[in-house]
């Protein structure tokens, strides 16, 4: 039965997180799969994913920290902020130093206030703003708290500049890229995205959807040159087009011993969190009634007050757990299947 794991995507320019996550439930032949942070359809890079009992954890672990490399084009900016968005406004393109460039990324580092994208998901009154917006109809976006650790200048040439930005959960590159061209005397508009980190999740761990083709694939795609996957095989593979059938697949035995290596435990996800080991006694004692033994500081390292902690038995993670006023409770528990 499938342990509660991870797996970390490449997302592909194109397509929705959940059509990735619609990719990855046949691929593992599993339902219960979700993912944390979503990425827009014209952005790339890392996207957590939650397969099986791990899909428990996925409110928990909107990860608090996020790496962007952004490609901004100022003198246009468009209604969404992003490329898919119709033209909104042109303006001329002061001259620019690299130096006066990252001066203004600087200042705009720490805490501050940040307006909703008027194209984005957040809900007022239930409804999403992009609906109000493609509705035409008039409604005032909330205005929230985010943290900028940093925002750093990658390049400049002309006018396109691209840098790297280190944020909080449920800050806007999209916003941050107009504000940006606001302060140096422009407007402007995100044209590229790729999420290097999500939280403890980085692209050096991530998976692409052509080596996922290659692992599920009964035979080659028709555009295997030297071993590499294009875009067209992978496609013909995880997501043919609509009325072209999809090229067959390894049965779920065969390609399973390639896909296990690929998941994550939760505590490779997050590693900086603190592990309770439980006995058998404190295990059953656990899953029958959700409940967690009293810090114990002469079997065990302290856990911090306010710390959040993986819970583990016979080397299995059976749930999250949090300490709070000397006292530990469950958040989210995972009996072991089968």
């Amino acid at each position: 039965m499938l342990q509660p794991s991870f797996l970390v995507l490449d997302k592909p320019v194109g397509l929705t997180s959940h059509d990735c996550v619609d990719v990855v439930r046949r691929v593992i032949g599993d339902r219960r799969v979700g993912h944390t942070g979503t990425l827009d359809p014209f952005a790339s890079g890392v996207l957590l994913i939650a397969l099986g009992p791990a899909t428990r954890l996925i409110s928990f672990l909107e990860d608090d920290l996020k790496v962007y490399l952004c490609a901004v084009r100022l003198g246009i900016s468009t209604v969404t902020g992003d490329p898919e968005g119709e033209e909104a406004e042109r303006a001329p393109v002061p001259p620019l130093e690299a130096a006066q460039v990252q001066a203004v990324l600087r200042e705009m580092e720490g805490e501050q206030p940040q307006r909703a994208h008027l194209y984005s998901a957040v809900k007022v009154k239930g409804r999403r703003l992009y609906d109000y917006a493609r509705a035409g109809e008039a409604v005032e976006a909330p205005v929230r708290t985010i943290r900028v650790d940093a925002a750093e200048l990658v390049s400049l040439d002309g006018d396109l500049l691209q840098m790297r930005l280190v944020c909080g959960r449920g800050t806007y590159a999209r916003t941050f890229a107009e504000d940006l061209a606001k302060r140096l005397g422009t407007v402007g508009h995100l044209i590229g995205l790729r999420r290097a980190q999500s939280g403890g999740a980085t692209l050096q761990q991530a998976v692409d959807m052509r080596r996922l083709a290659e692992l599920v694939a009964e035979a080659p795609p028709a555009d295997l040159g030297g071993g590499a996957v294009g875009e067209e095989g992978w496609r013909a593979v995880l997501r043919s087009a609509r009325g072209t059938p999809r090229l067959p697949w390894r049965s779920p035995e065969a390609r399973w011993p390639d896909i296990a290596p690929l998941l994550l435990s939760p505590t490779e996800v997050m590693p900086q969190l603190a592990i309770l080991d439980l006995d058998d006694r404190e295990a059953q004692r656990l899953l029958r009634s959700g409940l967690l033994p009293t810090p114990d500081p002469r079997r065990e390292r302290p856990i911090g007050d306010g710390a959040r902690f993986w819970v583990r038995h016979a080397g299995q993670i059976l749930a999250l757990g949090e300490q709070l006023d000397g006292m530990r409770r469950a958040l989210r528990v995972m009996p072991p299947e089968g």
